[in-house]
């Protein structure tokens, strides 16, 4: 998507997703609870992504990424909200959490139009990874772009 995006000098976003205090979450409900938590937050996630070619993919233990060709940071952020408002609205039980009764995520959110020798997707990646580390050092249960 990456080179395609280049070649068309169109943006493209990443959108990192992570359960807050998941290995609280794991530990209290177990490995069985810990898996069934993780498909229904996949799934509330994967619910807003609704255009062709954007698709949302595990990265990791408890994150997601959405990667969104043709997608400005406009388009990005509003999709985000959608996914911090879809993973509460399951109102699953997180008795360990300290950000809320219910399982929550923080969000970070990167955009690029790449061209020719200045980006990387790693950057990208980079980028979105930091700010999602901002949603969790301000509070968590938040965007940050």
């Amino acid at each position: 998507e990456w080179s395609r995006m280049r070649r068309k000098q169109s943006p493209i976003s990443i959108i990192m997703v992570d359960i807050d205090h998941f290995k609280d979450y794991n530990d209290h409900y177990g490995h069985q609870g810990g898996d069934s938590c993780l498909a229904e937050v996949a799934h509330a996630i994967n619910s807003v992504v609704n255009r062709a070619g954007d698709y949302v993919a595990r990265y990791g233990g408890e994150e997601f990424v959405a990667v969104l060709p043709e997608s400005t940071k406009e388009d990005a952020l509003i999709l985000a909200d959608k996914m911090l408002k879809a993973v509460f609205d399951l109102h699953i039980d997180h008795e360990k959490s300290k950000t809320s009764e219910f399982v929550t995520v923080s969000v970070g959110v990167s955009s690029t139009t790449p061209h020719i020798g200045s980006d990387s997707p790693e950057q990208l990646i980079k980028e979105a990874d930091e700010n999602l580390y901002k949603s969790k050092a301000n509070g968590r249960n938040q965007c940050t772009s």
